[in-house]
C-alpha cells in the first residue's frame, strides 16, 4: 500500500469511527427524548396518594409537593414522575439499618450542571448548600437517583419562581416541599423506589 492509499483507508477508517460516534449520540438522544416523554406522563398512583389532602397548599387539586414533583419532572426531564411506592416493612428495616447521616437536600459535592443549578438559585437569597437549611439527619449512605435530584430541583425552581426573591419565603416553601417531603419519605433517596 503506497502513502496515498494508506491516507485514503486512514480517512475512511475515521469515517467510519464518525459515523458510529453519530449514532452512539442519535441513539443517546432517543433515550433522552424518551426519558423526557417519560417524565411528563403524571403518575395517577402518586396524584391520587395526595389528592385527598386538605392542607393549607395546595395547587390545582394536588398536594403543592405533587406540583412541584410534576414541575420538577418536566423542567429536569429526567426519569419518572415521583411515583414511589408504599414504604413496607421491608423498606422501613432498610433504611434503619442505614447510618444515620447530614443528608444535603440539594447536592453541593456533585459536579454536574444541576449543582451548579441549585447554587445559581440559593446565590439569590444569600445561601450556601452547605447551610443548615439544606440538611436533615436521615438514615441514608452514598449516591441518589436522578429522579431524587430531578425532582429537588424541580421543586427548587417552582419554589424560586414563588418566592421571588423574598429569602423567608423561599426557605418556609423550601421546608415544606423538599425537607419534610424527604423525611416522610425517607426511601426515596434509593432507586428502587421510584421504579417498583
Amino acid at each position: 500500500m503506497n502513502y496515498d492509499e494508506q491516507r485514503l483507508e486512514s480517512m475512511r477508517d475515521e469515517q467510519r469511527r464518525e459515523q458510529q460516534r453519530q449514532l452512539e449520540r442519535d441513539e443517546i438522544a432517543r433515550q433522552e427524548m424518551r426519558r423526557a416523554s417519560e417524565a411528563t406522563r403524571f403518575n395517577k398512583e402518586f396524584a391520587n396518594r395526595c389528592a385527598n389532602n386538605d392542607g393549607p397548599a395546595t395547587i390545582g387539586g394536588l398536594c403543592a409537593s405533587c406540583h412541584a414533583a410534576a414541575v420538577a419532572a418536566e423542567r429536569a426531564g429526567e426519569g419518572r414522575m415521583p411515583g414511589l411506592t408504599e414504604p413496607s416493612g421491608d423498606w422501613h428495616a432498610f433504611l434503619e439499618r442505614l447510618p444515620i447521616q447530614d443528608h444535603h437536600l440539594a447536592s453541593d459535592k456533585s459536579r454536574t450542571e444541576r449543582t451548579t443549578m441549585f447554587k445559581e438559585i440559593t446565590r439569590k437569597y444569600d445561601l450556601e448548600l452547605d447551610g443548615d437549611w439544606n440538611k436533615v439527619p436521615i438514615h441514608h449512605r452514598g449516591r441518589h437517583p436522578d429522579e431524587y435530584h430531578a425532582f429537588v430541583l424541580g421543586t427548587m425552581q417552582f419554589i424560586d419562581q414563588e418566592a421571588k426573591g423574598d429569602r423567608r419565603r423561599f426557605l418556609r416553601m423550601y421546608h415544606e416541599l423538599v425537607k419534610d417531603t424527604v423525611v416522610e419519605n425517607p426511601e426515596m433517596l434509593r432507586k428502587k423506589a421510584w421504579y417498583e
